[in-house]
């Protein structure tokens, strides 16, 4: 049996989109030693299983999409959370939340800008709070 120790965002209680940007970036992080209960014919994670017995499932679409899928305990969906790439870089995600109400936030990514070993370290996005300048720093070793 192999265990991953994962961080996600624990999900805030929220009813509408209004302020969920802010809410998800606010809400506290939680580790978890999550166990791989399958994995695709090709190797990558199929399913992990959270100790309070919540899943999580991971997809593929070719090279240009990837898809997460959250399961409560009964294995209803709570959310999906969709990236989409072009030319290896995130242009938008797309995160649909199926319980308590079904909502959805779509982000788009675009105006990249790249250091010399070719990472980005300067993006725009436009979400639900309008246009945000997102800018890392990254540090070879």
């Amino acid at each position: 049996m192999k265990r991953i120790i994962t961080t996600r965002k624990k999900l805030p209680d929220f009813y509408s989109v209004e302020n969920l940007d802010s809410l998800i970036k606010n809400s506290i992080e939680i580790t978890d030693t999550a166990t791989v209960v399958r994995y695709h014919s090709n190797g990558e994670l199929a399913e992990l299983k959270y100790p309070d017995g919540a899943s999580q499932l991971f997809e593929e679409n070719g090279c240009n999409e990837e898809i997460s899928t959250f399961l409560d305990t009964n294995g209803d969906t709570i959310q999906k959370y969709q990236t989409i790439f072009k030319n290896g870089v995130v242009i938008k995600t797309k995160w649909t939340i199926s319980k308590p109400i079904k909502s959805e936030v779509i982000t788009d990514y675009y105006d990249y800008k790249f250091n010399k070993h070719g990472h980005w370290k300067k993006r725009k996005y436009r979400g639900n709070n309008g246009v945000i300048i997102e800018w890392r720093k990254l540090i070879y070793y």
